[in-house]
C-alpha cells in the first residue's frame, strides 16, 4: 500500500492517485510492505521511488505504525488520511538527498527490518518545495522495496572414511613342509582317505581412498 495525505484536506484521501506528493508542512507520504520468504538475516533494505516532481529535498523516512493512528485496525491505502494516519516521528531511517525528475531516489530502511513480517513507512520533509514520486497506481516506475539477504553459509567438506584393507588370507602350514604354488599337495585324513589339493597363490586387495570437497 502508498498514499499521501494533505494537511489541507484532513479527511481527504488519495490512495489511487498515480502521484504520491511530498511537501512541507502540509504533505506526509506513507508505504507499507509485507516481507515474506527470507531464510537469513537482513544485509540490505532499500525503498526506491520514481521522481516526477523535482525538489531539493528528497525526504527523510522513519518507520510508522502498521495501523490507523489510535486503533488496532491495519491501515490501507483507501482509508489512509490526515486525521487518521500513524504518526510520523522518532528516529530516522534515512534520508532520500534530492529529487531530481527522471531519476530514482533510494531511502535504506535496513535496521528496520528484522525478518518476516508486514512493515510501515512515513516519510516528511523540510522543503515547501513539492516533490513528486510515481505511486504503485502509475503505468511504469512503481514503488520498489529490495531486500538482499546475508549469504548462506558454505557447507563444510568432509571426508569419506577409507574402506578398511581387508586381511590376506594365510594357509596353514602342512605337516611335511611349506605348500609349494602350483604344486599338489597331499594331506591325510585318517588311515585311509587321501585328499589331494591345489596350491595357488593369493592377491592382497586394494586400498580405495574418496575424497568428497
Amino acid at each position: 500500500d502508498d498514499s499521501y495525505v494533505d494537511s489541507g484536506s484532513p479527511t481527504g484521501n488519495f490512495g489511487s492517485s498515480v502521484d504520491i506528493n511530498l511537501q512541507s508542512p502540509n504533505l506526509d507520504d506513507y508505504f507499507k510492505f509485507n516481507v515474506s520468504g527470507l531464510t537469513q538475516a537482513v544485509q540490505t533494505a532499500i525503498i526506491r521511488l520514481y521522481v516526477t516532481d523535482y525538489s531539493p529535498d528528497a525526504g527523510t523516512i522513519y518507520a510508522v505504525s502498521n495501523y490507523y493512528q489510535g486503533t488496532s485496525t491495519p491501515w490501507l491505502e483507501t482509508g489512509l488520511t490526515w486525521n487518521n494516519a500513524p504518526i510520523i516521528g522518532g528516529t530516522p531511517l534515512s534520508s532520500g538527498g534530492v529529487a531530481n525528475v527522471g531519476t530514482w531516489v533510494e531511502f535504506d530502511v535496513t535496521n528496520a527490518i528484522s525478518g518476516n513480517g508486514t512493515y510501515s513507512f512515513g516519510i516528511d520533509t523540510s522543503s515547501t518545495n513539492t516533490a513528486g514520486y510515481n505511486s504503485s497506481e502509475a503505468s511504469s516506475n512503481q514503488p520498489q522495496f529490495i531486500i538482499i539477504q546475508v549469504p548462506a553459509p558454505t557447507p563444510t567438506a568432509t571426508r569419506t572414511p577409507t574402506p578398511t584393507r581387508t586381511p590376506t588370507a594365510t594357509l596353514s602350514p602342512t605337516p611335511g613342509g611349506p605348500p609349494v604354488v602350483g604344486e599338489t599337495v597331499t594331506a591325510s585324513s585318517g588311515s585311509s582317505q587321501v585328499n589331494s589339493i591345489s596350491v595357488a597363490s593369493i592377491t592382497g586387495g586394494t586400498n580405495q581412498l574418496v575424497v568428497v570437497t
